[in-house]
């Protein structure tokens, strides 16, 4: 049995759609005693890298699962599954609380009542434009065009190494969907975490003599290794951010008017294309290119609002409604129609501290008398 058909039949008994003859091979797949350890790494991955956790702790699982085994109502399901019960209890608990980004977590179901996360996928696109489908579960060596190891795939990061035999530059470009996450180190040890939506092109190597050069659309937080003979630039449409080696965010997602830039520490060099006009940030700064002007403008931020997503953590400060429903929508991979324009121009402070969005709907509807409906998947703001 294939892995992909294992993580398959694990998804929908969680989600109890499993049907008679797919429960049957699960139990059989389920006698073979490594089947023990894909289960425990499924658990520990996702409840590890997706909520930071400090250490995986087993003993306080076990005391969680007690509790859950105890408190099920359908004692034949727990005594005839009672393999994989403990681990399910756990990933059920967890999609309770915050963020799950798998490809195999949400399953097909177009019933009414529920809000369904699109179907997408995180893509590893190579130069010659093959793709390849990346299993956030998994790891495995990264092979350019030409079959040569030229990085290595560990669960939800990409390493990329400057020990290959590339000697000209070649790209890849990773796409990572709405509801998702994912991080590369470059090959000079510079570290990107992408954020949901976002979409960077790199060279697989960083050849001597020439600049870093990376091409952004979506965000991304960037923690750039010191080579002051090769400045790091991101292009980033109309807009270009150099530096040497220092620690930012890039926000430049198309539906949005502007292109921003956030610096944690160090500096950077903000230059728009064909103007010759320069910016340089301090830390704590940000700097805010909008769509059809020439004018970098900067002002000085709180930095925690802008990188608190890497975390789970959402902060909306002076923000519409309208602008927190894009930002949910690619969070969450879900579609917000909202039918009321007055709340839409309404602005808000908020934060959410690993919330799904459900939760999140909650607290407007009864924080602020706004009202949704779950039509077909679709959360339909009243």
């Amino acid at each position: 049995m294939s892995t992909q058909k294992a993580y398959y039949l694990i998804v929908k008994f969680l989600s109890d759609k499993l049907n008679e003859e797919e429960r049957k091979q699960l139990e059989t797949l389920l006698e073979d005693p490594e089947n023990e350890n894909l289960f425990s790494e499924l658990v520990h991955t996702n409840f590890a890298s997706e909520y930071s956790l400090k250490e995986f702790s087993s003993a306080g699982l076990q005391k969680v699962l007690r509790e859950k085994i105890c408190s099920e109502k359908r004692p034949l399901r727990v005594k005839k599954m009672q393999p994989i019960l403990k681990y399910a209890a756990v990933l059920v608990l967890i999609l309770g609380i915050g963020y799950f980004f798998s490809e195999y977590l949400f399953v097909t179901d177009q019933g009414n009542g529920k809000i369904i996360p699109k179907d997408d996928a995180i893509v590893l696109e190579l130069e010659d434009g093959k793709t390849e489908i990346l299993n956030p579960l998994v790891s495995k060596a990264v092979q350019n065009d030409q079959g040569l190891v030229v990085g290595q795939q560990e669960k939800n990061v990409i390493r990329y190494t400057n020990k290959s035999d590339v000697e000209t530059i070649v790209y890849n470009t990773l796409h990572v969907p709405y509801g998702k996450r994912f991080d590369l180190v470059l090959s000079d040890g510079t570290k990107v975490y992408l954020n949901a939506g976002t979409s960077l092109k790199y060279p697989v190597k960083f050849l001597p003599g020439k600049k870093r050069e990376v091409f952004l659309s979506g965000e991304a937080f960037f923690d750039v290794e010191k080579d002051r003979e090769h400045p790091f630039v991101v292009n980033a449409n109309e807009m270009d951010v150099e530096v040497l080696g220092t620690k930012f965010v890039v926000s430049l997602y198309e539906e949005d008017a502007s292109t921003s830039v956030v610096l944690v520490e160090g500096a950077v060099d903000l230059s728009i294309e064909n103007t010759g006009k320069n910016t340089l940030l301090a830390p704590g700064t940000m700097g805010v290119l909008d769509s059809g002007t020439t004018e970098i403008i900067t002002k000085t931020v709180d930095t925690n609002f802008y990188t608190s997503w890497m975390d789970g953590v959402l902060i909306f400060r002076g923000q519409t409604f309208g602008a927190i429903a894009k930002k949910l929508e690619r969070i969450y991979n879900v579609s917000i129609d909202n039918e009321n324009t007055d709340f839409n121009n309404e602005v808000f402070n908020a934060s959410f501290n690993n919330e799904s969005i459900e939760n999140i709907l909650v607290y407007f509807k009864d924080s602020y008398e706004m009202e949704y409906t779950i039509e077909n998947g679709k959360v339909i703001i009243k």
